[in-house]
């Protein structure tokens, strides 16, 4: 079922009507129809990272409200699932090959890394220090954390979504960056410590959307 939420929309026509503008004006911005703009304010498709920084730019998205829009969306677009699957937003190319190494990015990178704007795999590409043998798909990649000697690599599919219970990698509104092992409840998620499987918190989306701000399943801890 469509959306708004998918694109941050009630956030977008807040901002609008705050400053006068109206979506015709954002239909120009984007280069695109009114009509076109409609399908989005429905949910009925989603903006593309180089759309959503055109509308950051123009509604001069900054501090809590841009990291607001960015939970909106990661947290929108982690609910809406079809069959189980949570849809990434991204459209798998048909005979794409399966790549041997994978880039690997620094843990204290992902500090600087949004969501909305960018998938994590290209992130970590473009911040690449060296790469890993491993057999996955280009939307795989690794973070690296010479810091933390028990968990000093962690790798995960930058094209899913956490919908089941295992090891995930997520950030939170506070700006931590976490290895946690992931239980989903009836109404959100309850998080561990990996090794000693120490309770941490429990979050609830509906109730508290921005906390954390993205998740990705870990496909393996080194």
């Amino acid at each position: 079922m469509a959306s708004p939420h998918v694109n941050g929309w009630p956030r977008i026509e807040a901002c609008l009507r705050r400053t006068g503008r109206t979506q015709c004006d954002l239909a120009r911005v984007l280069n695109i129809t009114p009509p076109a703009v409609s399908q989005f304010k429905k949910g009925r498709a989603c903006f593309n990272p180089h759309q959503l920084e055109r509308i950051v730019k123009f509604l001069d998205f900054a501090g809590d409200e841009l990291d607001g829009f960015y939970s909106d969306l990661f947290n929108a677009r982690l609910m809406w699932s079809d069959g189980g699957a949570a849809r990434s937003g991204r459209v798998a190319v048909a005979g794409e090959n399966p790549s041997p190494s994978i880039p690997v990015c620094e843990f204290v990178n992902l500090h600087s890394y949004e969501p909305a704007l960018e998938s994590i795999e290209h992130f970590a590409a473009r911040h690449e220090s060296g790469r890993l043998l491993f057999d996955g798909s280009s939307s795989v990649c690794a973070f690296c954390n010479d810091s933390d000697p028990l968990h000093p690599m962690v790798v995960v599919d930058g094209a899913a979504y956490a919908v089941k219970a295992g090891v995930v990698l997520l950030a939170l509104r506070d700006g931590e960056i976490a290895i946690l092992r992931a239980e989903p409840r009836k109404d959100g998620w309850r998080f561990f410590d990996c090794d000693h499987d120490r309770y941490r918190f429990d979050w609830h989306p509906e109730l508290a959307p921005g906390l954390v701000r993205w998740m990705h399943p870990a496909l393996a801890v080194r």
